[in-house]
């Protein structure tokens, strides 16, 4: 059997990433394209959180 779904690009942005999760739910199937749609917004929330923890840290912090 052929695969016939096309690549699901990781949503970049926490906008980008709510439209993804808003076209998730209002999906009325489940196929390897759903599916495909849900591993990106997977890896976009993980990495999403991984940027979050480095991001915006204040020098010194662990010392108050």
């Amino acid at each position: 059997m052929a695969d016939n779904t096309r690549p699901v690009s990781i949503p970049q942005t926490s906008q980008e990433l709510d439209r993804a999760i808003d076209r998730y739910r209002a999906s009325d199937r489940w196929d390897n394209d759903l599916f495909s749609q849900w591993q990106a917004i997977r890896d976009a929330a993980l990495l999403n959180k991984v940027i979050e923890r480095l991001g915006d840290q204040v020098p010194g912090e662990d010392s108050y």
